[in-house]
C-alpha cells in the first residue's frame, strides 16, 4: 500500500516554513599564512550560541555580515593574550 503525503491531516497543520531548506552561508577563507587566533583571521559564524542570535535578526543582515556582526556581538576576551607558560611539575598537578 502506498501512502500519500502528505495526508489531509498534515495538510491542515503545515506551516508557512515547513519544507524549507536552512541556509547557513560558507565560512570565510582562512589565510595560512597567519596564526590561528590571530586577529586577522575571520571567525566562523555557525558556532554562536549567544541568546542575541535567537530571535529578531534580519536574515539579509545575517547572510551580509555574518551571524555575529548581525547580532551585533562582541567577543569578551578581545584583548586577552597569553604572556607565558609554567608546565606544572608533578608536585604541582
Amino acid at each position: 500500500m502506498i501512502f500519500d503525503e502528505p495526508n489531509a491531516e498534515e495538510r491542515l497543520e503545515q506551516l508557512p516554513e515547513d519544507g524549507q531548506t536552512p541556509f547557513q552561508p560558507a565560512d570565510p577563507t582562512r589565510d595560512p599564512d597567519q596564526p590561528a587566533d590571530s586577529d586577522g583571521q575571520p571567525t566562523t559564524s555557525h558556532n554562536t550560541t549567544h541568546p542575541a542570535t535567537d530571535s529578531g535578526l534580519d536574515v539579509q543582515q545575517a547572510y551580509d555580515e555574518g551571524l555575529d556582526n548581525a547580532a551585533e556581538l562582541t567577543e569578551p576576551n578581545a584583548g586577552n593574550t597569553v604572556t607565558g607558560y609554567h608546565e606544572p611539575t608533578d608536585s604541582e598537578a
